[in-house]
């Protein structure tokens, strides 16, 4: 995934459950990626997931 570095950028904080936070750290080591990169990627599909749904359920109306 290539991430345009035009882009203007913003820290965030986040508060997160230590389970959640747990996976995150275990996933991006598996990985070998940092963990903001694994939540970015995160999002990402997430958002196109959220996305593929409301368009899914607008044209089941």
């Amino acid at each position: 995934m290539a991430i345009n570095r035009n882009r203007e950028m913003v820290s965030t904080q986040m508060r997160l459950p230590a389970d959640i936070h747990e996976y995150i750290k275990q996933e991006a080591d598996r990985m070998g990626i940092a963990q903001n990169a694994f939540l970015i990627t995160l999002l990402y599909q997430g958002k196109k997931l959220w996305e593929a749904d409301a368009i899914h359920q607008m044209e089941a109306r």
